[in-house]
């Protein structure tokens, strides 16, 4: 009896050692006379949402470290931890992640897996944004200002947003709708989909599958690899390549001019 008691001690102990530690934190910071918002992130998930009925940023941060009970993720937090919302001008920089160049942090990780911090970001609507992501899923909405995004993978997802949207993605799948200006994307690989655009839209897609629909404006494709679908154009069409798999284009009512043949 007490060699199968000090067995189950020893398996729960191992359970809750094991267990990950979520800890949370809150950054403000008064926008009135801020125009840009620049954010450095690393692993996470990164929500960011513009509100007209606010004059502050916002984020509310969710610190995962895995396998570690509170005061060890304390201590973790502590010694390699990120997290700042601060201003410069007119100009405010999110930045969030981890510190992986110390030996504390190498020490640590190299055993239990890595940690994140998960953002969830409110801005008043006509502020432009600037991301810098490392990996984890980006959605960002109803902004009124230049949006420009350099992810390294995860799933994006972009839609209400009045201003010009550039991206350049790692991989993972993209998803852009309802957007009034420009949109340029230079993607490596994962689907890509991109509808109600009103103004111009620009593609450099290495592979997976290409959806290009409902665009008021000119749309210019250079496709690697995977489908293409294209229609309900109001302007041209410009294919400059479409390396392997299928092309379909209607409804276009502008010219077509394909330099892949």
């Amino acid at each position: 009896m007490r060699i199968n008691l000090f067995i189950s001690l020893i398996a729960v102990t191992t359970l809750l050692s094991a267990a990950d530690s979520e800890i949370k934190r809150n950054l403000t910071l008064d926008a009135k006379n801020i125009d840009q918002l620049e954010v450095d992130c690393g692993a996470g998930f990164l929500k960011i949402k513009g509100s007209p009925d606010t004059d502050r940023i916002s984020v509310g941060a969710e610190i995962i470290i895995p396998n570690a009970d509170t005061d060890r993720a304390q201590e973790i937090i502590n010694k390699t931890m990120i997290l700042t919302l601060q201003s410069f001008g007119t100009k405010a920089r999110l930045e969030a992640g981890f510190d992986s160049k110390t030996s504390f942090f190498s020490s640590i990780f190299s055993r239990r897996g890595n940690p994140m911090i998960n953002l969830t970001v409110t801005v008043p609507t006509g502020l432009a944004l600037s991301v810098d992501d490392g990996s984890g899923n980006i959605y960002i909405s109803n902004t009124q200002g230049t949006l420009f995004v350099d992810d390294g993978s995860g799933k994006m997802e972009i839609d209400h947003i009045k201003g010009n949207v550039r991206i350049d993605d790692g991989s993972g799948d993209i998803e852009i709708t309802s957007v009034e200006g420009r949109v340029d994307i230079d993607d490596g690989s994962g689907g890509v989909r991109i509808e109600n655009i009103v103004g111009n839209v620009f593609v450099d897609d290495g592979t997976g599958k290409l959806v290009i629909r409902d665009i008021d404006g000119d749309v210019e494709v250079d496709d690697g690899s995977g489908s293409v679908l294209i229609e309900g154009i109001e302007q041209d069409v410009i294919i400059k390549n479409n390396g392997s798999g299928g092309i379909s284009i209607h409804n276009v009512k502008g010219k077509v001019y394909r330099y892949d043949d």
